[in-house]
């Protein structure tokens, strides 16, 4: 599969390459389509906070974005491999090593151990789930400590619904839960979901897997076609409308959606992907739509 980090860590380049240079105060002149910035207000950033690319961000109008995003904003391309070939046809030769290094980080080792349904109902009962989601919802990920009672940003967790994800021998290898809160930061109700395994003691939740759902459906029928959605509700709800098809999803939301195991189910299989209604959800499924062809 082709190394985006070396297009990722080319935008300087790029941008200087299709006109666009820092100006007197080292912004940019915005390149929003729809943001006529006489003042340049667009920031350029050496590498994101987890290595992955350089970005820029338009103090002024919020748009942000990498070398995919501003190639979008620049030609009105909106499909990611159109853009990528633009990006390719631009910088011509790419170094085949980044010009940002980026940090290496160790990778944790998870022993995800794969459960019946009566099993499963033992280990991840309400409360031990509900524990969970208190501890990663609270959860300071810079510093890696609990937050305390005064600093703690979701009250009230409420679990909604548990969803069992099945492996291809129908066993039970990751959940996902569904919690209702209040936010007290942002003072508005909220929602949010975590995936939890079983590593062999207990229920954990740290270094999760990111899997396909409803894989035990691909493993038996491997000539039906999938439509790939978002989220374990919106498969809930298409399965009844579109039942010619096995609905699939990820776990870990959008931004995880490169860390996705075991696309080789998909392989050869006609299929749809369905994004949300959004930026980040079409960027997802563009990314998706990427990984899948180069199986």
């Amino acid at each position: 599969m082709e190394d985006l980090s070396i297009y990722k860590n080319r935008l300087a380049a790029y941008l200087s390459a299709k006109g666009h240079s820092p100006q007197k105060n080292g912004n940019y002149h915005c390149i929003a389509p729809d943001h006529a910035d006489n003042d340049p207000s667009m920031t350029f950033y050496e590498v994101r906070r987890d290595g992955d690319g350089n970005f820029v961000n338009c103090n002024a109008c919020g748009f942000k974005g990498d070398i995919f995003d501003c190639c979008r904003a620049i030609t009105g391309l909106n499909d990611f491999k159109d853009q990528l070939e633009e990006i390719k046809g631009v910088l011509g030769a790419v170094p085949s090593q980044p010009q940002v290094k980026k940090p290496v980080k160790k990778q944790q080792k998870v022993n995800v151990v794969p459960v019946t349904i009566d099993k499963a109902r033992e280990i991840f009962t309400n409360q031990r789930v509900i524990e969970l989601g208190i501890f990663v919802l609270n959860h300071d990920k810079k510093t890696g400590k609990t937050l305390s009672p005064d600093e703690v940003r979701y009250k009230d967790l409420e679990l909604i619904k548990v969803w069992p994800w099945k492996n291809k021998d129908g066993l039970i290898d990751i959940i996902t839960a569904r919690f209702d809160f209040y936010d007290k930061v942002k003072k508005r109700d909220a929602k949010d979901v975590i995936t939890i395994y079983y590593n062999g003691k207990a229920a954990a939740c740290k270094g999760y897997p990111v899997v396909l759902y409803n894989r035990d459906k691909l493993a038996a029928n491997p000539g039906k076609p999938f439509i790939m959605v978002e989220g374990e509700k919106c498969v809930t709800e298409a399965e009844e409308k579109f039942p010619d098809y096995i609905l699939t999803t990820w776990n870990g939301g959008g931004a995880k959606v490169k860390n996705i195991q075991g696309l080789e189910i998909l392989k050869d299989r006609d299929g749809y992907l369905w994004p949300d209604d959004d930026t980040p959800g079409q960027k997802a499924m563009e990314i998706l739509k990427f990984k899948l062809e180069a199986l």
